[in-house]
């Protein structure tokens, strides 16, 4: 007869012994990585001593246009600000992209029916509306200086990048409209696609005429951010391409989202809010604007924070980190594209060594992402641009060597109407996408892999569009690269950035002088 096997009571106890050290060892390793990458190792001091110039106070506020994807976005990154411009005698608008209504939980305790039915999410973003307008409120604006434009949470960068013309509409996935359910919206019944969406700015520009506008940073990592940047930027250079803006507003952007910052994620009034950690280590680190904040302001801004109750009561820590010592913009400029001889642009060669010289035109965080651990080519580094030959050469380089495991994607985009985009990826699958294909041969556009990077090459021809009198050239283009790893998984970003073609181009930032910026 078989012995049963009996565990001893020694036994069990070792066993859960086992499994409850195993589970606190992965506590620890996730809880030491998410200290690492939250950027909480590098807090830096109070420095209450500093003394900065204040950018409103050295020059003049007239009227201040504030663009926010989400509602709370303009209070956590432009509360300060707004009352300054009201102390000032300013005009003051905000237009708010999306009703914020993609948050499920929140959904969950708005309106009746099923639970996260689409009338749920457009409860939501009623909701938020209305805290929306209490916060403004308690800053001093009035109900009519804001905007609701209804385009959809979650969906403003594939209106930028897939759903561009009325042709094709997105659908949300929250509120299953391909067009605003809201009563209120900028334009009623507003399709969801970009040209809808940079129609309604510029109605918004020509009519408010801002001195001033704010906007999400072109390194904001949420992508609704960026697609706003994108989208808001057409709008303006579309604007000035057609003289109707005889002043272009200064730009200035606000940060919101990224792993690194603001740090700490706590209540921390009296401490000074700094670039991210790895944004400084960059040779534009000085281009920042920053804006004091009196006890008072701190006060309200805070009080304001507190009015969208939907989402402190979410993350309420993470919102009041945004209440410091100063509020903190960067100053957004338009570079001009280096023009290469003729022998020079011809010779791959003479291309590799202009490269090894020559000052980026964009310069990426390094170290920002897990890709330091995993690839150090996916960690982008910076983004160098030339002109020669009636070609566009822009070279991406990573922080390591390139990799054939990463999938480097280019994406551009002219400002002409209709507009040119064009997407090249180079990796395990290389391939060429454009919104006008019918003056697009894939074989056209060329990719080839350096020792230090991955250099693009795209006919200027590409970008010429009919606007009905004659072919025209681009005088700017807007690009970002990202790099991807594991089924399109994206990686690293770099922001968004205006290339100018030329110096006879104005910059339509209009940057502001260096003895106002950190």
């Amino acid at each position: 007869m078989p012995v049963p096997n009996v565990r001893s009571p020694q036994d069990s106890i070792a066993k859960t012994a086992g499994k409850v050290t195993k589970r606190l060892l992965t506590l620890i390793v996730l809880a030491l990585l998410a200290y690492h990458f939250t950027g909480y190792p590098a807090i830096r001091r109070p420095r209450p001593d500093r003394t900065l110039s204040p950018w409103l106070a050295e020059r003049p506020i007239e009227s201040l246009l504030v663009i926010a994807p989400h509602p709370d976005d303009e209070t956590l990154g432009c509360a300060g600000v707004i009352m300054y411009a009201l102390d000032q005698g300013a005009r003051v608008c905000v237009a708010l992209i999306t009703n914020g209504d993609g948050s499920s939980v929140p959904a969950h305790t708005s309106g009746k029916g099923p639970l996260l039915a689409p009338s749920r999410y457009i409860s939501l973003g009623n909701r938020r509306q209305n805290e929306t307008l209490a916060a403004l409120t308690s800053l001093g604006l009035e109900p009519e200086d804001v905007c609701f434009l209804g385009y959809p949470d979650g969906g403003v960068s594939a209106l930028w990048s897939d759903f561009w013309d009325y042709s094709d509409l997105f659908r949300s996935q929250y509120t299953k409209a391909n067009m605003s359910p809201y009563s209120n919206s900028f334009t009623p019944n507003a399709p969801y696609c970009g040209l809808s969406v940079v129609n309604d700015i510029c109605s918004i520009i020509r009519t408010f005429n801002p001195s001033h506008i704010l906007l999400p940073h072109p390194n904001d990592t949420h992508p609704d951010h960026w697609g706003t940047f994108a989208l808001v930027t057409y709008a303006l250079q579309r604007l000035v391409c057609e003289q109707e803006l005889q002043n272009p507003p200064e730009m200035l952007a606000y940060l919101i989202h990224r792993g690194d910052w603001p740090v700490p994620r706590l209540y921390s009034p009296r401490w000074p809010l700094d670039p991210p950690n790895t944004v400084l280590r960059l040779r534009a680190a000085d281009e920042w604007a920053y804006q004091p904040l009196t006890n008072e302001d701190r006060a309200q801004k805070r009080q304001a924070i507190l009015e969208h109750k939907s989402q402190t009561a979410m993350m309420r820590m993470y919102m009041l980190s945004f209440v410091r010592s100063n509020e903190l913009f960067a100053v957004l400029r338009s570079p001009v594209i280096a023009q290469l001889p003729s022998h020079q642009s011809r010779s791959s060669a003479s291309r590799d060594s202009h490269w090894q010289t020559a000052e980026p035109t964009i310069w990426d965080p390094q170290g920002d992402t897990l890709t330091r651990l995993v690839s150090g080519g996916a960690d982008l580094q910076a983004v160098y641009a030339a002109t020669g030959n009636g070609m566009l050469y822009i070279m991406a380089k990573p922080k390591g060597r390139p990799s054939d495991n990463v999938r480097y994607v280019l994406d551009i985009s002219d400002f002409g109407n209709p507009r040119t985009q064009i997407s090249v990826s180079y990796g395990p699958k290389q391939s060429v996408r454009t919104s006008s294909s019918s003056n697009l041969n894939p074989g056209d556009v060329q990719v080839r892999r350096t020792v230090d990077g991955i250099e693009f090459a795209i006919p200027l021809t590409l970008f010429q569009t009919d606007r009905g009198t004659g072919t025209t050239a681009p005088s700017a283009v807007l690009l970002a690269i990202h790099s991807a790893m594991i089924g399109d998984i994206v990686v690293d970003r770099t922001g968004w950035t205006v290339l100018r073609l030329s110096e006879d181009q104005p910059d339509i930032f209009r940057g502001v002088t260096s003895d106002m910026m950190l």
